[in-house]
């Protein structure tokens, strides 16, 4: 079999895999073409992946702690390298959370920010 050969008759191919998926669970799937070494797995949703037990013990799902103090899970660090695995150390900043800081940094004084914040031009 060639890839032009299985690119001219595609449409029939996948309608013969279709039917022949419709009648089989995912697991049976899965367990057949594995047992015949055809590269195969499940393709997930986000919400799959949140929920995975193997997923949340290689810390690709992370609960970190919000502005507000709320539980908030998000994406972990990937790949995991051995000798660097990489970290969450911080969360975001909320919208406008550092602003101040860094109009100060670029030679803003406090009155100058202030103006702009009674303008609504600032929060």
């Amino acid at each position: 079999a060639r890839n032009d050969g299985r690119a001219k008759r595609a449409e029939e191919i996948d309608q013969i895999i279709g039917e022949w998926s419709k009648q089989r669970t995912l697991e049976d799937i899965l367990s057949a073409l594995q047992s015949i070494a055809v590269p195969a797995g499940r393709i997930y949703t986000a919400k799959d992946i949140a929920e995975d037990p193997h997923y949340r013990a290689r810390g690709v799902i992370e609960t970190i702690e919000s502005a507000e103090g709320l539980k908030v899970e998000m994406p972990g660090i990937i790949p995991k390298l051995s000798q660097n695995p990489g970290e969450i150390r911080h969360r975001a900043p909320t919208l406008g959370e550092h602003t101040e800081s860094i109009l100060k940094q670029h030679g803003f004084t406090v009155e100058q920010i202030r103006t702009l914040k009674d303008a609504g031009v600032l929060q």
